[in-house]
This record gives structure tokens, sequence and C-alpha cells, in this order.
């Protein structure tokens, strides 16, 4: 028995998508996107009707190009050593509110 062939839509009416094909040139413009400051991956993605996991595939192979041009700004800032005495003495934990149990108590018995 053959089953029958269907006219490539999706049940309830919609069409059947398939993959789509980008430019590196449409990558790169999409990845640069998800650089700039305050950039959502997952709001540029879904502007662009791509999937979010892509779009981070994306970035990882053009990221190269966008992390060696913020890694020529990178500075150092010197470390100064001050002469004189240093304390040794670690510091005290944050005070508990009254009342405060720990949840790891095992029962006795």
């Amino acid at each position: 028995m053959s089953l029958p062939k269907g006219d490539g839509s999706i049940a309830g009416g919609g069409e059947r998508r398939g993959r789509r094909l980008w430019s590196d040139d449409e990558k790169r413009r999409i990845v640069a996107e998800t650089f700039e400051d305050g950039a959502s991956v997952s709001i540029v993605a879904r502007r662009h009707d791509v999937n979010a996991n892509m779009l981070f595939t994306w970035r990882r192979a053009f990221g190269a190009v966008a992390s060696s041009e913020t890694a020529s700004a990178a500075t150092f800032v010197p470390a100064v050593i001050a002469s004189g005495s240093v304390s040794t003495t670690s510091p005290t934990p944050p005070s508990r509110p009254a009342g405060w149990r720990s949840r790891s108590r095992a029962a006795i018995g």
C-alpha cells in the first residue's frame, strides 16, 4: 500500500519551509548586530527568522574577527605593591538573622 503524496504543505494550512541559505555577507551583517551595545542574540535571531543557536554558531565562526578587534583595545593596569604591614586576618563572615537555622542538620536519634 502506498501513502498519498502531499502537496508540501503542513497540516493546518501552513507552508513547508525549506532550509534557508545565507551568504557570508548576510551572516556577518547579522552577527555584527549581536555585538552592538545592548543587543540580545535572541531578539536579533527572531528579527531575521534564524534560530538563536545558529546565530551563536555564526558568532563562533566569525567571532575571531570581533574578538581580535576588542583585544587590541585592551590595556593593562600596573600593579602597585605597597610597603608596610599587610593584614593577614580573614574577613568576618556575614551575620545571620535571628532565628536562622541550617537546613543541613541531621536528625539525631
